[in-house]
Order: structure tokens, then sequence, then C-alpha cells
């Protein structure tokens, strides 16, 4: 009896993987902006083998690794500010960083 409610978990964790991943795009989310729709259809579908292929062997690999992540989300925040009429204070709290913004318009 337990081999064949194995059998059927596996089965049904099969079916369940092929209409998450398998069958396409997840529905756009309905409050979106179209500004947001469309960052969401331009950008690559993501894959989760591919976190899979990136398999660091050494700690120096591992630094390599984080400091090209580090590179690739550094924001640039007076631009960010700029466009979204905003001020953007860095900040760390406990040792985390945190970004404080803030409405450049904000009444007082």
């Amino acid at each position: 009896m337990r081999i064949l409610i194995f059998i059927v978990g596996l089965f049904l964790g099969a079916l369940m993987t092929y209409f998450v991943f398998g069958r396409g795009e997840l529905p756009l989310p309905a409050g979106a902006s179209s500004e947001i729709r469309e960052a969401i259809t331009s950008s690559a579908p993501f894959s989760p083998f591919v976190m899979k292929l990136v398999r660091p062997e050494s700690a120096e690999d591992w630094q390599k690794l984080q400091a090209q992540r580090k590179v690739d989300r550094a924001l640039d925040l007076p631009a960010l500010e700029q466009q979204l009429g905003v001020k953007i204070a860095a900040d760390q709290i406990g040792g985390v960083a945190v970004y404080w913004v803030t409405p450049a318009n904000l009444e007082k």
C-alpha cells in the first residue's frame, strides 16, 4: 500500500510540475500597470535550472560570483531618485543595508 501511495504521489507531483512550469506563461497580475506588464513580458523567463549550472568549486570562485552579482545589482541612486521623484538615503540597521525612500514633495 505504501508503494502505491508513493507512486501516486510521484505522479501527482510530476503532473503539478507540468501544469506550473511546463504549460508556458503564468497570467499577468490584474492590477499591474502597463509599464509593469511590459517589464514582465519583455524579461527573460525564469528557469530554476539555471541556478544549478552555477556551482563554484572554491572559496575564490564564490567570492568572484558574489562580486559579479554585486556589480550586476548595483543601483544608480541619483537616477532612480530623479525617475521616481523621491529622496533615497542609504543606511544600515543591524549590519544590514537599507534604503530610506521619502517622497520629494512630502508635506510637513
